[in-house]
């Protein structure tokens, strides 16, 4: 962001704008408004990982206790 000197506003990722907004120390980004569209994102791994059994487990339990949120299409 360091090298954005004069721009008013731009439209990009909601999660990265939440984060570079948070990460700001001069509190010049403001993120504004209500987002405008959503979409789910995905996590991949190659077959056979030992991470899919211990990642789908914390999944599980994070929408089970209402932190986590799974829409499936």
């Amino acid at each position: 962001m360091s090298a954005v000197r004069d721009l008013n506003a731009f439209i990009y990722d909601a999660t990265v704008l939440e984060y570079w907004a948070s990460h700001d120390d001069n509190c010049k980004l403001k993120t504004v408004g209500s987002w405008y569209a959503t979409s789910g994102y995905g996590v991949g791994f190659p077959k056979g990982s030992r991470w899919i059994d211990k990642v789908n487990t914390y999944m599980i339990d994070f929408q089970h206790n209402g932190k986590f949120v799974v829409h499936i299409i």
